[in-house]
């Protein structure tokens, strides 16, 4: 992260990464603020959804809530229903 008029700015993505369906659900789910356990309920999957999110979060370099927001509004359609 760089200091930008006193306050963090969160790092650029220089390349937009690709990301598959499954990554472009978990994005969405974790945007809305959903817990690791309510996601792999929805979705599928148990302790894999924790590791999942870490992951995610590492590859799009995400460094807060507002920030996940962000990324998930360019990154996946959001959808009226759940």
């Amino acid at each position: 992260m760089t200091q930008f008029d006193g306050q963090l700015e969160p790092p650029k993505l220089e390349r937009r990464p690709i990301l598959s369906p499954r990554e472009k659900q978990l994005l969405r789910r974790f945007a809305r603020g959903k817990s690791d356990k309510t996601t792999a309920h929805e979705i599928g999957g148990t302790e894999q959804v924790a590791a999942q999110r870490a992951m995610l979060l590492k590859k799009l370099q995400i460094c807060s809530q507002e920030h996940l927001v962000s990324v998930a509004s360019q990154f996946t359609a959001w959808r009226s229903s759940h």
